[in-house]
């Protein structure tokens, strides 16, 4: 395609932008300084505040609690040490395609789960996250027992972050039940 671009009209170059954005180390201490210069972190603390104060906590101790591993400050059900490890939000809503992923049965009947972790975190995070991959037939007992790594399936995402998937040894029988979950902890 051909534009006739009138001979009067002058076109000047664009003038070059430099901008350098500096590269932070995701410690739990950037992690803590990005939350709290979140705009949302004061509306998220005072929500998550009244819900423990609701529950009998008082309020200096439900806003000490906050930030800590274990709670769950945005009240979505993943602890912000499961959000951390795994570079999610731990202020507001995920994106699903961060969050771990059900992997379609394979064909010999085998299921699988997919998530995305540090592939070196104390490297990384100066963290010791430790990401164990479990299964239950009845949600109330869990083992690590049956379930494997797929090396091969997995994706580099860059900044030191990777998409694995973890898939049950053996088939799930007819009419069986079978879960899979991920749980992080530091030892």
């Amino acid at each position: 395609m051909h534009f006739d671009v009138p001979a009067s009209q002058n076109y000047v170059a664009a003038e070059t932008q430099i901008k350098i954005l500096p590269v932070v180390r995701p410690t739990k201490d950037a992690w803590l300084a990005y939350r709290k210069n979140d705009v949302r972190y004061n509306r998220i603390l005072g929500r998550f505040s009244s819900r423990l104060v609701a529950r009998g906590l008082d309020l200096a101790e439900s806003t000490e609690v906050f930030d800590e591993d274990y709670s769950d400050s945005d009240g979505d059900g993943f602890s912000n040490l499961f959000e951390r490890s795994m570079g999610l939000d731990s202020l507001g809503p995920e994106n699903p395609e961060y969050l771990p992923l059900k992997v379609k049965d394979t064909t010999d009947g085998r299921q699988g789960i997919s998530f995305i972790r540090y592939q070196d975190p104390i490297q990384t995070t100066g963290e010791d996250l430790r990401y164990i991959v479990e299964r239950s037939i009845n949600l109330r007992t869990w083992t690590r027992v049956g379930v494997t790594h797929d090396i091969s399936r997995d994706i580099n995402l860059g900044g030191g972050m990777e998409r694995v998937t973890f898939y049950t040894d053996e088939p799930l029988r007819k009419g069986g039940k079978n879960f899979l979950r991920i749980r992080v902890y530091k030892p």
